[in-house]
């Protein structure tokens, strides 16, 4: 991810369902990191000149726009670029898990 290339990226996380107890914490670890680099690239990217500034403005009030009508709009904090995570090894996860573990994966 670099200033550059921020505004088109589309990110992926894939969480390990096999290991359901570190399911959450791990992707609470890799969504601050993008998030972080994220943020400091559209810094980045919006410093580098008006025309750049107003793109970086546009995707940040288009985020904003799909949730600010969302009845949880005020808990939420939605990511600047598309992000994707996917559950690897859902065959080897605990059956009795699988439901509460996919209600936390949605919260995210």
């Amino acid at each position: 991810i670099t200033p550059a290339n921020v505004e088109s990226v589309i990110l992926t996380v894939t969480v390990d369902l096999g290991e359901a107890a570190s399911v959450v914490p791990s992707l609470i670890h890799w969504i601050a990191v993008l998030r972080a680099r994220v943020d400091k690239c559209l810094e980045q990217a919006a410093g580098s000149g008006q025309a750049a500034a107003a793109r970086v403005q546009k995707l940040r009030d288009a985020v904003r726009e799909k949730w600010e009508s969302h009845a949880d709009y005020s808990h939420v904090r939605p990511f600047p670029v598309p992000l994707i995570i996917f559950g690897a090894k859902w065959d080897l996860m605990d059956v009795n898990k699988r439901r509460t573990l996919c209600q936390a994966l949605r919260y995210f």
